[in-house]
């Protein structure tokens, strides 16, 4: 706190000193202003915000002129080429509005000012619920969702829960084989509960596992068949899940299964 009563960010670092016999006989600290750091990262902040809000403006007009041009057509054109390109288009700008919505996530991911408005959750329900809702998602593909045991309740965001399992269903049809079933599988395990993503495909190579969740990557065989995506979806539900004290990881045996885990803790924290 400086004299004025502002309080300063510092990065402190500390090590031991040793002696001529190697016992430690002090320490050194260091502390360092990093208001510089600080402030970068709140410009960085916001300016992703006002990018997403500048980019928002035209996906929202572009709906609304979307919506008034198939109203103006009437159900008379049916399937005819006018209707496919306006379901062509209100598909753009759904993909466009998700995208800016990731960019935007992953800015507050990075600034730790990802905001959740968790409560009790019955998780097997809210599952049953998503599966239901994303079945556009996983057409072609049969979705088992299998409840073990006694699941107790989670404290969490079922809107960021929904987000987390929209991607992880995702990518299961995406990379699945044609017609496989795709499984999902919660259980309690103590203090936490464990979910579980499994889809049958060409699955992820060994080496490129560890890289899965980073920023921006795409796994060889996404940029081989031309798999749209940004490479985000995986890096902002590893930070919600970590955002909710739970954590995520993956295996997969390739030409076989793949299946992403995430857990999530079951009681409020106290305090």
């Amino acid at each position: 706190i400086r004299a004025d009563g502002d309080i300063v960010p510092v990065l402190v670092s500390a090590g031991p000193v040793r002696g001529a016999d190697g016992a430690i006989i002090g320490a050194v600290v260091a502390f360092e202003d990093i208001t510089p750091i600080k402030e970068l990262e709140r410009l960085r902040e916001e300016w992703a915000s006002l990018i997403a809000h500048d980019l928002r403006q035209p996906v929202t007009v572009m709906n609304s002129y979307v919506e008034l041009l198939r109203r103006l057509m009437g159900k008379e054109e049916g399937a005819g080429p006018e209707s496919r390109a306006l379901e062509h288009m209100a598909a753009a700008a759904v993909t466009l509005n998700r995208m800016i919505g990731e960019l935007l996530d992953v800015s507050r991911l990075e600034a730790r000012r990802m905001t959740l408005e968790r409560r009790s959750v019955d998780l097997p329900d809210l599952l049953g619920e998503i599966v239901e809702r994303a079945g556009a998602i996983t057409a072609g593909h049969r979705v088992e969702l299998r409840v073990k045991g006694q699941v107790p309740k989670v404290w969490a965001d079922p809107g960021r829960i929904e987000q987390v399992m929209d991607n992880l269903l995702s990518n299961a049809a995406k990379y699945s084989f044609a017609d496989s079933p795709i499984e999902v599988d919660v259980e309690g395990r103590d203090d936490w509960v464990q979910v579980s993503v499994t889809n049958r495909g060409k699955g992820i190579p060994r080496e490129e596992l560890p890289l899965v969740f980073s920023r921006f990557h795409r796994t060889s065989l996404a940029r081989a068949e031309g798999i749209p995506g940004l490479g985000l979806g995986l890096y902002i539900s590893k930070g919600l899940v970590e955002s909710h004290g739970g954590r995520m990881w993956v295996e997969s045996t390739p030409n076989e299964t793949t299946t992403f885990f995430f857990t999530l803790p079951t009681e409020e924290p106290i305090g």
